[in-house]
């Protein structure tokens, strides 16, 4: 064993090799279960720092009667998140091909979220403290991007292809429930226990979760074939010059333009179809996070049957039907009809099933040796394409009509299914191969 804890074994000629160089088909494989519950924890975890800063705490600072001008500043918490691919480099030229190291990021960043909450329960939301809630807030969205960055990377590294739509399931899944656990059940302990109390469980969660991760990782060994690249291979423009890469970009746009146009103004388009406040909370809050979740726990389940490709497909399919159906409901169906409960319903669950299949494409467009910085340049084209398409869907339903609108975000789903087969027929990268000497073989080198 080295100093950074990795098994070594004999290429045959009496030299070492690291774990990380022994062949993918003999080590053991991942326990499903074991995969499900540390990435399901990591990413409840981004999802409970992630909703703290956009819905709770501008709620609290409006409760003890802040500005809404100041409270609009909140959402600049969000810039480490969406400059998260400037991260990439540097912590891939350190950690990149290392399991060890990819989850000690991820504990430490962890740790960071833990140190953060605790001490927020010394302060109270007000005007007086308010810069240093904003600061810690600031540390939180660091460490969430950080952390991110660490896990997308570490599912790459460490889970088999073949296993990959398990780690993406439990991504959707933990997001939703870590949103549900910060809007809904963190108000009702802050409502019956106070501040302190509330970010003491809070902190206690994030502890729960290190642990989780850290011990459920320890059996993760690394699917890559190499040691960590020299500082010149990581570099953002390299993904630019990688034809997989690139076709995955531009299908990701497309499909996701589509999506999120329609998905944003069903919130308002409830509101003009005669929906009470209250159903339209328990539609776009209980009823959509558990259409959600199933999407999320059946997604891994459809892409072991139908592949990556043709999921896309008929989740893309599926999802410019729903947008069809709701334009038809915005044009012909009365008021508040039942039948647009079950369309709004049954996108919520097509979102989340093509959410699995994408986080599954985006993995197999990355190059191994700069995982994290492939990942998180297309993570944050994703986030691009929603802040567009959230600011300017509503612009352009008050122009065409939330019929129009429906219709556009089918239209664009549908050109992206049709484009599919070409768009991703490139070859994806792929694990390198190895002689058996340990070396890599000539095909599989990076250039």
């Amino acid at each position: 064993m080295n100093s950074e804890g990795a098994i070594t074994a004999s290429n045959g000629n009496g030299k070492p090799v690291e774990a990380d160089q022994v062949s993918v088909a003999a080590r053991p494989s991942n326990d499903v279960w074991r995969t499900a519950l540390v990435f399901g924890g990591l990413y409840a975890a981004q999802g409970i720092g992630a909703s703290m800063a956009q819905f709770v705490v501008p709620t609290l600072l409006r409760q003890q009667g802040i500005g809404l001008a100041l409270i609009g500043l909140s959402y600049l918490l969000f810039l480490p998140v969406v400059l998260k691919p400037l991260m990439g480099p540097a912590t891939d030229r350190y950690v990149a091909g290392s399991v060890l190291r990819r989850r000690k990021a991820i504990l430490r960043a962890q740790c960071a979220l833990v140190a953060c909450f605790a001490f927020a329960a010394l302060l109270r939301p007000g005007a007086g403290t308010m810069p240093w809630l904003a600061a810690l807030l600031f540390v939180v969205m660091t460490a969430i991007a950080a952390q991110d960055l660490s896990t997308d990377a570490l599912a790459v590294e460490a889970i088999p292809p073949t296993r990959r739509g398990i780690a993406n399931g439990a991504q959707v899944a933990g997001v939703y429930l870590g949103y549900v656990f910060a809007i809904a059940l963190w108000f009702q302990i802050y409502g019956a226990m106070g501040w302190a109390v509330a970010l003491l469980a809070l902190a206690s969660s994030f502890v729960a979760i290190g642990i989780i991760g850290w011990v459920g990782s320890a059996t993760f060994q690394s699917q890559q074939a190499w040691s960590s690249p020299a500082s010149s291979e990581v570099r953002l423009a390299s993904a630019f010059r990688h034809r997989p890469f690139v076709n995955g970009l531009v299908f990701l746009a497309i499909y996701q333009l589509g999506g999120r146009i329609g998905a944003a103004i069903i919130g308002p388009f409830l509101i003009d179809a005669a929906f009470p406040l209250a159903t339209i909370g328990w539609v776009t809050g209980i009823g959509m996070g558990a259409a959600g979740l199933a999407g999320a726990f059946c997604g891994p389940v459809m892409l072991g049957r139908l592949g990556t490709t043709r999921m896309l497909v008929f989740t893309g399919l599926a999802h410019a039907l729903c947008f069809a159906g709701l334009a038809v409901a915005a044009q012909f169906l009365p008021a508040a009809s039942a039948a647009t409960t079950v369309l709004v319903l049954l996108e919520s669950t097509v979102f989340a099933l093509s959410y699995v299949a994408l986080f599954t494409l985006m993995m197999s467009r990355v190059q191994p040796h700069q995982a994290g910085t492939d990942f998180a340049l297309l993570q944050s084209a994703d986030s691009l394409v929603a802040i567009l398409a959230g600011a300017g869907a509503s612009w352009f339903a008050g122009q065409v009509g939330y019929r129009g609108a429906f219709l556009a975000g089918a239209a664009l789903l549908t050109v992206a299914c049709l484009g599919a087969t070409r768009l991703l027929a490139s070859r994806p990268f792929c694990l390198p191969k190895l002689e058996s000497s340990g070396r890599l073989t000539a095909q599989d080198r990076l250039p």
